[in-house]
């Protein structure tokens, strides 16, 4: 079977690109040809770049490549690029509600991400919540194949940046610094009134310090990001939109455990009291007691580290999640599917609300910034991040209605 997996952009392995990109390496694994391209021009990522098992290519390459078996969509813009390909059908891997993403201000936009879930195609997602809705929401009919940990990265054994220090609370905040519902900057605030002895913070921003953390990790490599779990005891995660989020099972994998927000997908392995703490979205005082409530109790701390571990143990192993994807797809292949109406649907979607006539122009990789940019470029992501970190809150209400 001839298979291609649409990004948004491989210029970095996010969560999400990781998973997808586990999925692709599977489905070459069972034999299937498989392609991966992007919508956004850029470097291939060298562990890409040197992997065998599939093929990289541009996104008009990919187009001009043949005829798919199975085109999957893997985010709300890939889904407009799809009626460009020669393929029998089309499958959409959804790992969030996109739509929470885009400011209320921008409803055009706003209308184009919801839109491709109405389009009539298969889909696969990551999480019971996101199955629900898209049920009850759009009359979709989905697959689940859960998120799940690399083994060979986040484990309890392996190296540390430095020993855990029983005793002494280290904390971990990560994420990207200026993407406001991912809360980073406020995070890293509500950490810093705690009794927490420690605070280290792993970002992909490129910033050259961070005032009032003990140890900045910034562009971490994904294979490198166990060693950086292992070092903490906990992991501060107070997004305020979410699929089903990732990095607070990692930590759980590695040995550590995690306080987060109630907030969509929390429930899908996060137990309060038994693994971790869960704290209601925006109630700051309550992340901050669950933090002292951590440093002051030595033994809740190592119950709910056994607790997490176990959780970790038990979760789908990344064979197992896999295989339910690829058997989604299978699944899919076995059902009638009218590609020629569904590239209707979305070619007319995509002239009323995104006036493209053709497929969404890609953007250009960016040229690499001479040393003054990339120096100005950091001290104005250090002087919005001490705004937002001075802010009492973000407030999503301009994102969410749901």
């Amino acid at each position: 079977m001839r298979v291609c997996f649409v990004l948004g952009s491989l210029a970095a392995i996010t969560g999400g690109n990781a998973i997808v990109l586990a999925h692709a390496r599977a489905a070459a694994a069972a034999g299937w040809s498989v392609t991966v391209t992007a919508l956004q021009a850029s470097d291939v990522p060298p562990s890409l770049a040197c992997d065998t098992a599939i093929r990289v290519l541009p996104l008009a390459d990919a187009v001009r490549a043949g005829r798919y078996e199975v085109v999957v969509a893997t985010f709300w813009r890939t889904v407009y690029a799809l009626p460009e390909f020669d393929a029998g059908r089309w499958v959409y891997f959804v790992q969030s509600i996109e739509t929470r993403f885009v400011p209320k201000a921008r409803a055009l936009e706003r209308a184009a991400a919801d839109m491709t879930y109405m389009v009539d195609m298969p889909v696969v997602t990551t999480g019971a919540w996101m199955q629900e809705f898209l049920q009850a929401r759009f009359g979709r009919v989905v697959a689940v194949a859960p998120v799940f940990t690399d083994p060979a990265v986040h484990a309890p054994e392996g190296r540390a940046l430095a020993p855990r220090v029983p005793g002494r609370l280290r904390v971990l905040v990560e994420g990207p610094l200026r993407m406001r519902l991912k809360n980073v900057p406020r995070t890293v605030a509500l950490a810093r009134r705690s009794r927490a002895h420690e605070l280290w913070l792993m970002t992909q921003s490129d910033v050259p310090f961070y005032l009032g953390v003990d140890r900045l990790l910034t562009r971490v490599a994904p294979e490198e990001t166990g060693s950086v779990y292992r070092s903490c005891d906990v992991i501060l995660r107070l997004s305020l939109v979410e699929g089903v989020s990732l990095v607070p099972l990692e930590m759980m994998a590695c040995g550590g455990t995690a306080v987060t927000n109630d907030v969509t997908g929390h429930d899908d392995y996060m137990r309060n009291g038994l693994n971790g703490l869960v704290v209601p979205t925006h109630d700051e005082d309550a992340a901050v007691n669950a933090l002292n409530r951590l440093a002051d109790h030595p033994a809740l701390l190592e119950r709910l580290r056994a607790g997490a571990l176990q959780t970790a143990r038990e979760r789908v192993a990344p064979t197992q999640a896999s295989a339910l994807f690829l058997a989604a797809v299978e699944d899919a292949c076995r059902q009638p599917f009218d590609v020629q109406a569904a590239a209707r649907m979305v070619r007319r979607f995509r002239k009323l609300l995104l006036g493209c006539e053709t497929a969404i122009p890609t953007r250009p990789a960016r040229r690499a910034p001479n040393r003054l940019s990339s120096t100005v470029r950091s001290w104005w992501t250090i002087l919005e991040t001490g705004a937002l970190m001075a802010r009492r809150r973000t407030d999503p209400s301009p994102y969410l209605d749901f």
